[in-house]
């Protein structure tokens, strides 16, 4: 994402004053659950400042803007790249650029179903007593993927399942929907437990990414995608 604004602005200015002047260029899906929210927060902010802590300071105020509050993950990751991790809510961590490497041996692809989501809706729609229990299983996710990639082999089958725990997750968060149910119950059915599957982001449509190995090809997810009529866009085995 390329983003820049006339010279004169601060700080200081309105987010969506900003925004009104701002010349935007990006390839990434809106309302998909991709990180543009992130990114076009970062990329204003960097308009602004040249300070990274202040960049990500400016960034993270931006997206709070965006979606009435944010955990800044995504802005944390936008500004440092790589592998990063959030704890307690407070604590953000660029990880170690070998753990990073460590996944590289699996494909991941993306899929765009092409629905859009916008998070203030999705989180205005949330059953407290849903969230008060899918809190417990997402920080257990979460340490199992990060044992994951501490552990000395790693196995793709345990990626697999990991994602595949963390969509179930969201399903019972309600944050699903039925297109995005309806391929990954296709997805499973052709290629079991030889792919793994879920939403990117938080949940409530936009993109599906997948997890797999060399043998599941990109004519073989085509073919099953054009087969059952899904108006959807693959990306296959992207860069990492």
């Amino acid at each position: 994402m390329k983003v820049t604004i006339p010279k004169g602005f601060t700080e200081q200015d309105d987010l969506k004053l900003l925004l009104r002047h701002a010349v935007i260029e990006s390839n990434i899906p809106e309302g998909s659950g991709l990180g543009s929210s992130a990114a076009l927060s970062v990329s204003l902010a960097q308009c602004l400042t040249t300070d990274q802590k202040r960049v990500f300071v400016l960034a993270k105020k931006f997206e709070d803007e965006f979606h009435s509050g944010s955990s800044g993950l995504d802005v944390f990751t936008s500004v440092n790249g790589g592998l990063c991790s959030l704890s307690s809510n407070t604590k953000f961590e660029k990880l170690p650029e070998i753990l990073l490497m460590k996944l590289k041996k699996f494909r991941f692809s993306i899929i765009e179903t092409n629905e859009k989501r916008k998070v203030s809706e999705i989180k205005s729609k949330l059953n407290e007593k849903d969230l008060e229990e899918f809190l417990p299983e997402a920080s257990k996710i979460s340490k199992e993927f990060e044992d994951f990639l501490y552990s000395e082999k790693q196995e793709i089958i345990k990626i697999i399942k990991l994602f595949d725990k963390s969509q179930k997750a969201l399903i019972k968060l309600k944050i699903s929907t039925t297109l995005i149910d309806s391929i990954i119950i296709e997805l499973k059915e052709e290629f079991n437990n030889d792919l793994g599957i879920k939403i990117t982001g938080a949940g409530g449509g936009g993109c599906l990414l997948l997890v797999h190995n060399e043998r599941i090809t990109e004519e073989q997810i085509l073919k099953l995608l054009l087969k059952r009529n899904f108006n959807t866009k693959l990306y296959y085995n992207i860069d990492i």
